[in-house]
């Protein structure tokens, strides 16, 4: 009882004040840490929380959530010049956000779509070496019902969450850059 306890009250506590972008919630038969993330080294199946940018670039400054995670996790410049997707939020448990590099091989995103992302291992994350999430591939668009069911069906009955005895390869992706540094849209596109 007390421990389910004490996870309410750090689901509230972190409700209000959204205080880790990583981690939002934990439930009451996980162990989970800041230090060890449960979703840290997993291919994760999350819906994407925005629809991607494609005229500028994320800007990790203006979200209410970000901008300690700016510094904490190297976000600079560089990082800005390429694609990057916010996914998970309340409807995933434990609940979850993320920020996620996406590859040239992946089309545009839009908020609601089932995505599989290769999730880094979260205290190692550095924007500007690399050391991030990465979008694997869009498993459902938003509004396609017969997808997501199969989706859910596949993956043991859950429709977001890890994706058991999984890990993507990342190698075989590229990354180009489509920002300047501070966000704009390179001409030649």
């Amino acid at each position: 009882m007390f421990k389910k306890l004490i996870s309410a009250a750090l689901l509230a506590t972190q409700l209000s004040g959204c205080s880790t972008a990583y981690l939002l919630a934990t439930l009451p038969d996980q162990t989970e840490t800041r230090d060890k993330p449960y979703y840290s080294n997993q291919l994760v199946r999350i819906k994407a929380s925005t629809t991607e940018y494609l005229n500028r670039g994320f800007d990790m400054g203006s979200k209410i959530t970000w901008p300690e995670y700016a510094d904490k996790y190297n976000w600079g410049p560089e990082a800005e010049r390429y694609r990057w997707i916010e996914a998970g939020g309340r409807d995933i448990r434990p609940r979850f956000l993320l920020l996620a590099q996406t590859p040239d091989q992946v089309p545009p995103i839009h908020k609601g779509d089932l995505l599989e992302i290769q999730v880094n291992n979260i205290p190692d994350t550095d924007y500007q070496k690399g050391n991030r999430a990465v979008v694997v591939r869009i498993v459902c668009r938003k509004g396609d019902s017969a997808c997501m069911d199969a989706a859910e069906q596949e993956n043991g009955g859950q429709l977001q969450g890890i994706v058991p005895n999984r890990h993507a390869d990342i190698s075989q992706f590229t990354f180009t850059p489509k920002f300047t540094p501070n966000g704009k849209l390179l001409s030649a596109q």
